[in-house]
């Protein structure tokens, strides 16, 4: 767009012009694509066991796990429920895990499940004060950590063949999470028996002292994209492939925002928000949009002032005042028709 105008027409911020045109046009806006996949942003590091946990149920065989990591040891808990995924059976579970020696977590963790939205799950978090945070909608990765939990279980009980039968599976639980509770982590260089018990884990060999490295090598932390309370966002719908402009209310964490669309608010990721210019206007109908597109005032007037310029040049540089047209500069160039030789054959002669 921009090239072809510069190919007719020249004036002063032609460039800034056109494109603060083409941001306003709410057709565009509508239809444009998701937005391109923000850096990943780590949740804040935990500092101690049970200052944050995250939760999620996978499916194996027909039969639904209750699974659930720390996010400062990466310790793994995970039941088999069968097929009562219910709020008070999830409840009851989280309440053993609980009691166990680890206590309650200060913050928990989840996707917008039925058995975790509930009335009933609300109102036990604030009685047991813990911090209930949620994912945003179809988008699994602001739970990363618990996907990764639900992917190492069900890879081990594949990989294990393990049947789903209640008391075999039972079993291989319990012998796949102690096999992963007493292997050292990657991400932490420990056991997470060690960091969660706060005590040696055991081993074949009690006796022996591991090496260890004092060198840390920092890892450097993305830059995440961050959106203003009260700023204008444009926001992709997964479902209809369209983008709707938002407003801005709050931020619920690092790489998600509470955003008010078509006046109800929605939990929305960053990976489907995106800047725009276009003010929030809930009168605007998004299935009719308006073919006149304003421009701002200080563009009408830059154009204005550059086309009465140009009005008072001498007619002999061969512009048509009367038109209100700014002619092209190039030099016309003549057609000249083919001509035939006897052969039949077209040429076009040379201009030179």
């Amino acid at each position: 767009m921009k090239e072809t105008s510069r190919r007719y027409f020249w004036w002063p911020k032609i460039t800034s012009q056109i494109d603060a045109i083409v941001k306003q046009c709410l057709g565009c806006s509508k239809y444009r694509r998701k937005p391109a996949a923000a850096p990943v942003c780590p949740w804040p590091f935990a500092r101690r066991p049970m200052e944050r946990v995250h939760i999620d149920y996978a499916e194996y065989k027909g039969k639904n796990i209750l699974i659930m990591i720390d996010a400062y040891s990466k310790y793994i808990w995970a039941a088999n429920m069968n097929a009562d995924t219910t709020t008070f059976s999830t409840l009851v579970k989280l309440y053993e895990w609980f009691g166990e020696c680890s206590g309650y977590p200060t913050t928990l963790v989840s996707d917008n499940g039925r058995q975790f939205a509930s009335k009933e799950f609300q109102q036990k978090m604030e009685h047991w004060n813990i911090k209930h945070l949620f994912s945003p909608p179809y988008h699994p990765a602001s739970n990363g950590l618990a996907e990764k939990a639900v992917h190492i279980v069900k890879d081990k009980l594949k990989k294990n063949e393990v049947s789903p039968q209640p008391l075999q599976l039972r079993i291989g639980l319990a012998q796949l999470l102690r096999i992963y509770r007493l292997t050292v982590h990657s991400a932490t260089g420990e056991t997470p028996y060690e960091l969660h018990r706060k005590a040696t884990s055991p081993s074949l060999f009690p006796n022996l002292q591991l090496r260890r490295s004092d060198v840390t090598v920092a890892t450097p932390v993305p830059k995440c994209k961050t959106f203003e309370v009260g700023e204008s966002v444009l926001v992709y719908d997964k479902m209809t492939k369209l983008s709707t402009v938002g407003k801005v209310l709050s931020k619920i964490s690092n790489s998600s925002y509470s955003v008010l669309i078509k006046g109800v608010t929605k939990h929305i990721a960053i990976d489907n928000m995106s800047k725009t210019v276009i003010k929030d206007n809930s009168t605007n109908s998004d299935d009719n949009v308006d073919d006149s597109i304003s421009v701002s005032s200080e563009a009408d007037s830059d154009i204005e002032s550059v086309i009465s310029d140009f009005s008072d040049v001498d007619d002999s540089i061969g512009f048509q005042q009367h038109t209100g047209v700014i002619p092209s500069l190039r030099p016309v160039v003549p057609v000249v028709p083919p001509k035939k030789t006897r052969s039949g054959r077209t040429y076009r002669l040379k201009i030179v």
